[in-house]
C-alpha cells in the first residue's frame, strides 16, 4: 500500500500475465457458474415439462380406460336387454301359441265379414286382432273416417271381447256405442260408415 495509486492497478502494472491468468480465471469461473445456473434452470423447466406431459399421459390413459370400461358396461347392459328382451318375446310368442291353440279347441277361428275387406271375410287367428286406418293394425280399413287404432278383439277366457281404443268416432255393437264387451254370433260391429259382421 506505500506505492503509488491502486493496489490491483500496481499489481496489474508489475505482473500483468498473472493479473491476466488471474482475470481470466475469474471470468471463467463467473461463466461456469453462470453456465450451470443456466443448466439447472434449464433441467428444472425439462423437468417440469416431462412431469405434465407425464401427468397428460397419465389422465388420457385414464380417460381412455375409463372410456372403455363405459362402453363394455354399455354392451352389457345392451347384451342383458336384448336378452330380456328375447326371453319375454319368447314368452309371449309361447302364450300366443296357447290362446291360439285355445281358440282352435273352442270351435276354430271367427270370421269378421264387410264388404270393404279386400275378400270380404278376415279371419281371426291372433289372441289380439287390431282393427284401424294404420297399416300397424292386422286388419287395416283404408277409409278416412276411421281412427288409426280403431278397435281391438281379444279373446279372453273363451270368448271374444271387443274393445274402443279411444276411437274418434267410437264403436257400435248392434246400434249401441260400447267401451268394451263380448261378442257373440252374428253381432254387427259398426265404425263410422262402415259394418261388420262377427261370426263364430
Amino acid at each position: 500500500f506505500l506505492c503509488p495509486g491502486n493496489f490491483i492497478s500496481y499489481n496489474y502494472r508489475e505482473n500483468s500475465i498473472v493479473a491476466i491468468v488471474v482475470t481470466l480465471i475469474i471470468l471463467l469461473l463467473l461463466f461456469l457458474t453462470y453456465y450451470i445456473s443456466v443448466k439447472k434452470i434449464k433441467e428444472r423447466r425439462l423437468r417440469k415439462i416431462n412431469q405434465v406431459e407425464s401427468e397428460k399421459g397419465i389422465q388420457t390413459k385414464i380417460s381412455k380406460q375409463n372410456d372403455n370400461i363405459e362402453r363394455l358396461l354399455n354392451e352389457q347392459k345392451e347384451q342383458k336387454h336384448k336378452e330380456e328382451k328375447a326371453k319375454a318375446d319368447s314368452l309371449l310368442l309361447e302364450q300366443e301359441e296357447q290362446l291360439i291353440a285355445l281358440m282352435k279347441n273352442s270351435g276354430g277361428f271367427p270370421v269378421l265379414k264387410c264388404t270393404e275387406f279386400i275378400d270380404d271375410n278376415f279371419i281371426i287367428n291372433k289372441p289380439v286382432v287390431s282393427v284401424g286406418r294404420d297399416q300397424s293394425n292386422l286388419l287395416c280399413i283404408p277409409n278416412q273416417n276411421i281412427s288409426s287404432k280403431h278397435f281391438e278383439i281379444r279373446f279372453d277366457k273363451g270368448t271374444y271381447k271387443i274393445l274402443d281404443k279411444n276411437s274418434l268416432n267410437g264403436v257400435l255393437v248392434n246400434g249401441r256405442k260400447i267401451k268394451d264387451c263380448v261378442l257373440d254370433n252374428g253381432d254387427v260391429i259398426t265404425i263410422a260408415d262402415v259394418s261388420i259382421t262377427f261370426f263364430l
